[in-house]
């Protein structure tokens, strides 16, 4: 059973500052299994959001798909620098993907016994980045000439 994203896709933007280049990469929401992500914070049951989030999901799914990384340690560790040290799980190398964002979704679709989540797998910390500034709205792609 999977916990579906109402988001099928997700264009994102990177601008490389070595060559002045604006980069485009398109990401399609796949199918991920829940126990093959790894979680790089703990305790999100504790934070206040989270019961707003588990109520959200009931009443209308998952708006948006969690975004994942390759389980390197290199993804590990830009994963887990913006977050404080007792918050910080210790690295998985057994799974292949990383949570870069979602964890509560995970642990609610845990709890909800869906076996599945909608996620887009990005390369690495900074094209994460960029897909999450596009699904939280702080980036609009689109063209305005239309």
């Amino acid at each position: 059973m999977e916990l579906v994203s109402k988001v099928r896709e997700v264009d994102a933007h990177l601008f490389k500052m070595d060559n002045h280049a604006l980069l485009e990469n398109k990401y399609l929401v796949e199918k991920i299994d829940v126990s093959s992500i790894a979680l790089v914070v703990r305790n999100r049951r504790e934070q206040k959001s989270f019961h707003g989030i588990w109520k959200s999901i009931q009443q209308d799914g998952m708006k948006t798909p969690i975004i994942v990384l390759p389980n390197t340690e290199i993804n590990y560790d830009m994963a887990k620098r913006q977050i404080t040290l007792d918050l910080v799980v210790k690295r998985n190398p057994n799974l292949p993907y990383l949570a870069y964002t979602g964890h509560q979704r995970l642990e609610i679709a845990s709890s909800m016994k869906f076996t599945e989540i909608s996620a887009i797998v990005c390369s690495d910390v900074h094209w994460a980045h960029a897909a999450h500034l596009t699904l939280d709205g702080k980036v609009d792609n689109r063209d305005r000439r239309i």
